[in-house]
């Protein structure tokens, strides 16, 4: 699971010009958190979780900007964009969301396109917005849909993969817009920035913070002395 705190989301506001924030997947709210603190107009986030859409409307009930709705994300997209000429930052998150929270397991949910998303989400903004050409899409965990050298590993073998498992969707349906790039921060992120805006990622990403193993701490000490 990643965080938006990992990304200076003050600088995409300002960089693209952006008013709009759209997540899918609340769970605690910290994104929302994130979003708030970095001025956005609009901030909108949907919940499939009970537990979850409870807990964030309860902590943002006194933020008139923040609208949180609960339901499957690619069902709400049609009735939520309705400012579709806003410039827009879209949080995504690749899986089903109740597994992070420790409420399902990973492999509970069968449904392909409930427990992994994405890609009908982001055919669902398309089909809603027809001007993205400014909007930046920033994707949670893409160890799902490839291996890599993520900070925290590849998917655990435990858990079951897409059947699809790449992100072809992604540059089939954002490519002609954006430029697609690949984050190994946390568990891999995806992010997509209008084609031809500047980008210089140490900008705009909070550098990974390793911790160095024993092994390696114990052998320095020993060179030391």
């Amino acid at each position: 699971m990643g965080t938006l705190a990992r990304f200076k989301l003050d600088k995409f506001v300002n960089q693209f010009k952006l008013k709009s924030f759209f997540e899918t997947g609340s769970f605690k709210g910290d994104g929302i958190q994130v979003a708030v603190d970095a001025g956005f107009h609009e901030i909108i986030s949907t919940e499939i979780m009970d537990e979850f859409y409870n807990l964030c409307r309860e902590r943002f009930k006194t933020n008139d900007n923040v609208k949180i709705v609960k339901g499957n994300s690619f069902d709400l997209v049609p009735q939520l964009l309705t400012n579709a000429d806003l410039p827009t930052f879209y949080w995504l998150d690749a899986h089903f969301p109740g597994a992070d929270g420790g409420i399902l397991g990973y492999n509970d949910e069968k449904i392909e396109e409930v427990k992994y998303p994405l890609e009908k989400e982001i055919e669902q903004i398309l089909a809603v917005k027809k001007q993205i050409a400014n909007d930046v899409f920033l994707i949670d965990d893409l160890r799902i849909y490839e291996d890599g050298n993520f900070d925290h590993g590849n998917l655990p073998d435990n858990i079951a993969r897409p059947k699809n498992r790449n992100i072809d969707f992604v540059y089939k349906l954002l490519g002609n817009t954006h430029t697609v790039i690949r984050l190994y921060n946390d568990e891999g992120y995806i992010l997509c920035v209008p084609k031809h805006s500047e980008f210089i990622e140490s900008e705009f990403v909070n550098p990974s913070k390793k911790k160095k193993s024993l092994r390696k701490f114990l052998k320095k000490l020993f060179a030391m002395n």
